[in-house]
């Protein structure tokens, strides 16, 4: 967006703006102080963690923890219809008076450092507005974690989207570290309000698409791909299920009973009538649940260890090997780097499923996240690998969804062939 259209979403509904900014931020206040100088039942000094002896005592960081009073008023102000203005004000009046019953029946308070004699006036002004009381839950990352999830949603379009999630996350994190770091809260407090600031904007959140595609937009939702083969959503993954001529043969096998339950009933299918699970690797996403298959054979790579829900012994396999299964033929290829022990399968020469081998963005194949990688460079050479196999029809991933464009998935790395490969892979 550029400067106009941000201009033209301040100037969207102005004056209500300015009404719930004025009227939430008053009543939010009044009602705060009244509780924290008024307890009407005796208050419980919250329990230090290991995690609270972590952070120091800090209290310069006090410029960072006010700026949740720069954050809130992002989201509101970048709304542009009622249809956002008004959810959004009821999801701080749920969050707010769910913190404030607690406050009420249940009073806490922290104790803050005896010593604060020489920190800076600016903290010396906090501690004297604001008292030890109000600690569980933590209201303040509350609103800030609720003000997030917002951001999140108004930014989820443009091309700097991105870039403004991120700021505004990193933001929160920062404010979520600065309560434990000037002692207004502690760890307990910081983790329950993060809950009720994520749980206040599942409430109100209305938008064409659900919730949970919000953070996680590449994944499908459970039903048909195509022909015999079908995906099930598993909060934060797909797996699959190929309809075969002699049963069901799964491609990973999900991780919670309860979206493993709903998937296969949505589908009108039988968890009992898998007769092979076969996993891309043994990370307990893709394979706590293989516990719930009583009839299959589970098919894992030589280097995997079995989960502890499994009940019966796992089938290794190695690169190069063809397995025959249900009626069907899967190929295995090995492709290491997310984990030592993952492996993708090709099936029929047309399905690929590659589970974190890889991730697709803009329908563009790249590397698995740096950040949970076993072996970055191994990551990319099986990426490398995977771009050299020819005729697949379908690129089925875990966490990113399917494509049904190979060529054009694969189209950076077939320049591999070129010599620039390794310096464009290891850039992504």
């Amino acid at each position: 967006m550029n400067a106009e259209e941000w201009k033209g979403r301040i100037r969207s509904h102005w004056k209500l703006k300015a009404e719930l900014t004025l009227g939430l931020t008053v009543g939010f206040c009044v009602l705060y102080a009244v509780l924290q100088r008024n307890p009407l039942f005796s208050a419980t000094e919250m329990k230090i963690t290991c995690v609270d002896r972590w952070f120091p005592f800090a209290p310069g960081c006090v410029y960072l923890y006010e700026s949740l009073w720069a954050l809130l008023p992002i989201a509101p102000w970048f709304m542009t219809s009622r249809e956002d203005l008004i959810p959004y004000s009821w999801s701080v009046v749920l969050v707010s008076m769910l913190g404030f019953g607690i406050f009420f029946f249940f009073p806490t308070f922290v104790a803050r450092p005896r010593d604060i004699g020489q920190t800076d006036a600016f903290y010396r002004a906090l501690i004297r507005v604001d008292r030890e009381l109000n600690a569980f839950p933590s209201l303040h990352v509350a609103l800030a974690v609720l003000s997030a999830a917002w951001c999140q949603a108004i930014f989820s379009t443009g091309r700097s989207k991105t870039v403004l999630q991120w700021i505004v996350w990193v933001w929160v994190m920062g404010i979520s570290a600065s309560t434990l770091l000037t002692k207004q809260h502690v760890f307990l407090d910081v983790m329950a309000g993060a809950i009720l600031g994520l749980a206040g904007f599942a409430v109100f959140y209305r938008s064409g698409q659900p919730l949970r595609h919000l953070f996680f937009p590449g994944l499908i939702d459970t039903g048909q791909v195509t022909g015999p083969l079908f995906t099930i959503r598993d909060l934060f993954m797909n797996f699959y299920v190929m309809q075969a001529p002699a049963g069901l043969v799964c491609f990973d096998a999900g991780w919670s009973p309860t979206g493993v339950g709903r998937g296969f009933q949505a589908l009108g299918l039988d968890r009992r009538d898998v007769v092979a699970i076969f996993l891309t690797h043994s990370h307990w996403d893709h394979s706590r649940a293989v516990g719930l298959y009583p009839n299959a054979k589970v098919y894992v790579a030589r280097d995997a260890s079995p989960h502890r829900n499994s009940q019966r012994p796992w089938m290794k396999v190695g690169d190069g090997e063809i397995v025959v299964a249900a009626g069907i033929t899967v190929s295995v290829i090995g492709t290491p780097g997310h984990s030592p022990d993952s492996v993708s399968y090709l099936v029929e020469n047309r399905f690929l499923f590659v589970g974190d081998t890889l991730r697709l963005r803009k329908g563009e194949a790249l590397p698995f996240h740096r950040v949970f990688n076993h072996d970055n460079q191994a990551n990319i050479e099986s990426v490398q690998r995977l771009a050299s196999l020819k005729g697949i029809e379908y690129l089925l991933t875990s966490h990113s969804g399917v494509s049904r464009d190979r060529m054009g998935a694969f189209r950076r790395w077939r320049r591999a062939e070129e010599g620039i490969y390794a310096q464009e892979g290891v850039a992504s």
